[in-house]
């Protein structure tokens, strides 16, 4: 299992040089696709176009960390299709072990969502060992109950809301979400969280019966009634 969390990792991100690609910059509106340099780092979008619509400065509620993302969405049919988002979790080389340890409280005991098994968690895996850390996860997400009563209220969801309001896209009631955190300071001195949320219904699963978080036909507890979905 730790192998395949780690090659889903290297597929997408890795770690470069300074003196690798060029930082790129990005413009609203615009499209892009393939591989790209962010802040030294060398990622890759998932298949297809990737609109941007969105870059944030941020600090993390209650912590001294610093993270700064950068939001694409794909659409079809005037429909969500996906969204990408990529964050640094930045750190300026200072206080390693505190910003550490912070990370790993939020990944294990984080109050509002974190890196253990809960309910609504399709599957979790996350590996801890000294100042480094390694979390995937994936989950199903009720859209409507996260843009507008997200259960921490400190989440800044309202420019999402509005922006696909504004563009008149249909928002699917229910997308799946894989989350990766990573952070190893003998690699470099900052964390990466990199979201991939996906609108099942373009990727072979059948129409989406219940938005609803618990009542979806994707939470743990309901999903061996519905085998495509689980395949899925």
């Amino acid at each position: 299992m730790k192998r395949i969390i780690l090659l889903i990792f290297l597929s997408i991100f890795t770690f470069s040089n300074v003196d690798a690609k060029k930082n790129m910059s990005f413009s609203k509106g615009k499209s892009y696709y393939g591989e790209f340099n962010w802040g030294f780092v060398n990622y890759k979008f998932p298949e297809g176009n990737w609109i941007f619509f969105h870059k944030s400065n941020a600090r993390l509620p209650g912590t001294n960390l610093k993270t700064r993302c950068i939001e694409f969405y794909q659409k079809e049919n005037n429909i969500l299709k996906g969204l990408f988002d990529v964050c640094e979790i930045i750190t300026g080389g200072k206080w390693t072990p505190q910003i550490a340890k912070i990370m790993s409280d939020m990944l294990k005991y984080g109050k509002h969502d974190n890196c253990t098994l809960r309910a609504e968690y399709f599957y979790t895996q996350l590996f801890t060992k000294g100042t480094s850390m390694n979390c995937f996860l994936v989950r199903h997400i009720d859209t409507y109950k996260e843009l507008n009563y997200p259960d921490d209220p400190e989440t800044r969801v309202k420019y999402i809301r509005n922006f696909f309001k504004k563009k008149n896209i249909e928002i699917p009631k229910t997308m799946i979400l894989s989350k990766h955190v990573f952070f190893a300071p003998s690699i470099k001195d900052k964390g990466v969280e990199i979201n991939y949320s996906i609108n099942p219904e373009f990727f072979g699963a059948p129409k989406t019966i219940n938005g609803d978080e618990y009542g979806s036909e994707y939470h743990r507890n309901n999903i061996d009634k519905f085998l495509l979905k689980k395949n899925l």
